[in-house]
Order: structure tokens, then C-alpha cells, then sequence
């Protein structure tokens, strides 16, 4: 019955991360923002996607959108070895979109589901965007296919972050920054389960009233 739980659940984020990658709303919602941006040639927008003159705006691209899941702070607290890591993920409703200039990673646009359709609510974070880079060749390299694509795993109330993909029937996690208190390490992949776990003892320590 647990083996079955398990299957079903990465099926569903197997299906819902292709579907994210494909026909998404949320893309016209950012693509929406830099166009406007771009008309106006916003010299603000421009530097926080990380440009460095808003004549750029008009020469960037966007990668397919990542889905954002959350682990919250109490379901990590009373996580144990053997559960599947895959039933901790909240949807959140955002999406998460990597932007480009000359194929390099220079930023990210938020994007958010709201009562009226999507919308843009963040932009910025080089860092982010460059360790988003990281974390897709890490797990390029660990396996020859990326079953279903990936998507964009936090705990916020960690601070931590990671690029996640169902491979070989597991999902896996690779950070997206460093976090060496939580043994955290850029370029990293491994098991969903042993990285949930080693956060635990972390998570104990913080009152339940975080995030």
C-alpha cells in the first residue's frame, strides 16, 4: 500500500511538472511584465533582471516556468526516515521562470496565481538564477534523463532551496545554494528522503510559529 502512496504521488508531480513546462499562463504573465517593462524602457525592471541597460530588455529570454513546492516548517519537524519525501510538498501556487541574456543566467521573475489569473510579484536574484543553472547540470549529470522535467523545491523556514527531479522512480534534490550549517552543498544530488532527514534536527530547534 505504501509502494502504491509513493507511485501515485510522483506520478502527480510528474504530470503537473510537464504540464507546468508546457502551454502555461504564468509565462504570458512575465512575458507580459517584460514587454511593458521594454516599452517603457524601464531602467529600474532592467536592473533588477540583472541588466545592465534597458536596450537588453529586448534581447532576453525566459526558460519554461518551475513549479514551487514548499515543505512547511511542522511536516519537516515530524518527518521520519521511510516516509515519502514527496508527500511533504505544498503547491504554492508560483512559478518560477529563469531569465537570459545571451544564454547566461542574469535573473528570476516571479510569478503568482491569484483570484484574477497570474501575475508577476518578483523580480531579481542573480544568485538564485545561477544556482539554478548549477543544480540542472548537477542533475543532468546524475542521470541520462530527467523523467517529467524539474521543479523548485523550499523550506522557508531553512532558507534553503532546491532544484528537484523524479529519477528513477525517486525524487531528488539538488541545492540551489549553499548551506553548510544543514550540510548543504551546491553541485550536490541526492535522495529527497536523506535531505529531509538531515534537515530535521534543524527544524527542531525553531518554534512552530515559523514559516
Amino acid at each position: 500500500m505504501r509502494t502504491f502512496c509513493r507511485m501515485t504521488l510522483l506520478a502527480s508531480l510528474l504530470t503537473v511538472t510537464a504540464s507546468a513546462q508546457s502551454a502555461d499562463p504564468s509565462t504570458t504573465a512575465a512575458e507580459a511584465s517584460v514587454a511593458e517593462a521594454r516599452s517603457a524602457r524601464n531602467a529600474r525592471i532592467a536592473r533588477a533582471l540583472g541588466l545592465n541597460s534597458p536596450n537588453d530588455l529586448g534581447a532576453i529570454t525566459l526558460d519554461a516556468p518551475l513549479r514551487v513546492y514548499h515543505v512547511d516548517l511542522t511536516s519537516l519537524q515530524r518527518y521520519s526516515t521511510g516516509v515519502d519525501a514527496s508527500s511533504l510538498l505544498r503547491d504554492v501556487g508560483q512559478r518560477l521562470l529563469v531569465v537570459r541574456l545571451a544564454g547566461a543566467p542574469t535573473s528570476t521573475i516571479g510569478v503568482l496565481r491569484t483570484s484574477a489569473g497570474w501575475s508577476t510579484f518578483r523580480m531579481g536574484d542573480r544568485a538564485r538564477a545561477a544556482g539554478i543553472d548549477r543544480a540542472a547540470s548537477a542533475l543532468a549529470g546524475n542521470a541520462g534523463e530527467r523523467s517529467g522535467g524539474t521543479f523548485f523545491v523550499q523550506v522557508p523556514a531553512l532558507g534553503v532551496e532546491f532544484l528537484a527531479s523524479v529519477q528513477g522512480g525517486e525524487l531528488r534534490l539538488s541545492p540551489v545554494k549553499d548551506a553548510p550549517a544543514y550540510g548543504v552543498a551546491l553541485g550536490s544530488v541526492r535522495r529527497a528522503e536523506e535531505v529531509l532527514a538531515s534537515l530535521v534536527p534543524a527544524a527542531q530547534t525553531i518554534p512552530a510559529s515559523s514559516p
